[in-house]
Order: structure tokens, then sequence, then C-alpha cells
């Protein structure tokens, strides 16, 4: 699935993007899963909005944007769990971190069409220090992303700089980091984006 010039990019970078990890009718059973756990959270009362607070946008924009979160969602609905063991997933993490992959948690971020909340720049190697570059995020595309949409930006190379410093541990300064200064990642659904923490 991957070659070793996506690994070499992938060290060198920071980040890599891959195509076709997941089918269509893949895609489209996680895609259901998704509006079952929303419809569930609404109605258990659970449904909060996890949009990031700060100083990364004026205070009268932030109460607009709208960001739902769920931790460990491969316990919310089977399908998370059979992507987390997919052997295309196991086939580039082991390509790009070595073998036992491990998983240290999932998550799911629902973003809404029009106040969807974006994540300011940020490490998350803070959230989860690590003794060696062997842990990375796989974000899966359940929807296509382009830069119109709010994709994924990153810095390339960033990683070689080791831990920046933080807002309150959450992101980087907005002024120093803009999220535009960073390279778009658009991607298409059933695509990964792996990245280095």
């Amino acid at each position: 699935m991957i070659k070793a010039q996506d690994v070499d990019f992938y060290n060198e970078q920071g980040y890599l993007l891959v195509k076709g990890v997941f089918s269509q009718a893949e895609v489209e059973d996680m895609r259901t899963a998704v509006g079952r756990i929303l419809e569930r959270a609404a109605k258990s009362r659970k449904d909060k909005n996890h949009a990031w607070q700060g100083d990364y946008l004026p205070q009268e924009e932030l109460k607009k944007l709208v960001l739902k979160g769920f931790h460990d969602v491969h316990y919310h609905d089977a399908s998370f769990l059979r992507a987390l063991v997919h052997p295309n997933m196991a086939a580039i993490l082991s390509r790009l971190i070595g073998p036992n992959v491990q998983l240290h948690h999932s998550k799911m971020l629902v973003k809404p069409p029009e106040n969807g909340a974006a994540f300011p720049m940020h490490q998350d190697y803070p959230y989860f220090p690590h003794e060696r570059h062997t842990m990375l995020a796989a974000s899966v595309h359940l929807d296509d992303a382009d830069a119109q949409n709010g994709c994924l930006h990153v810095i390339p190379g960033s990683h070689k700089n080791g831990p920046l410093e933080h807002r309150g541990q959450y992101y980087l300064d907005a002024k120093a980091y803009p999220i535009a200064a960073g390279t778009p990642c658009p991607a298409e659904a059933g695509m990964c984006c792996s990245s280095t923490t």
C-alpha cells in the first residue's frame, strides 16, 4: 500500500496522506455509525460542544462554532473497531512506526457545515508525551476535505523541532502559527493522514 519513498517522505516531512485505505462501503458504514452515535448522545443529554476555547479567535466568533467529540469511539460502534484492525491500517502503520502497532485511543470529531470549529495549530505531543517518534495520529476521512471546507493543515518538518511551547498545553500561538501558514492536506473519503505527534 505504501512504498519506501512514502516512508522516507513521512520521516522527513512528518506526515503522509494515503489513498484508498477504506472502501466506499466501509466509509459509508462508519458514516452511518456517526449518525447513530450523535443520535444516542442527543437522547442521553451528553451532546456537548467541544470547540476549543482560547485566544486564537475573537470570543464572539468562538461562540458560534461547533465541534462534537467522542473518545474511544471503537467502543461506540463496531464499524470503528473493524477500522482499527483493518489490514490496510496495520500495513501502513507498521511500515511507518514498526511492528506490534498498539492503540493509545480513538477519537471521533464531527464538524458541522458552516459553523464547524477548526483546531488551531498544535502538536499532540503535550497530550501524549513519549520517548521515541513511534507514536502517530492516523486521521481517517469520512468526507472529502479540501481547503474550502477545512482540511487538515500541517507544517512539514516541524516534528524535527521537538516540542514547541503551547498556550496552556493546548495550541500554538495563533499569530506565530496561523492555520493559513500550514500546508493544506486535501483528502478524499476513505483516505488516511498519518502524522507524527
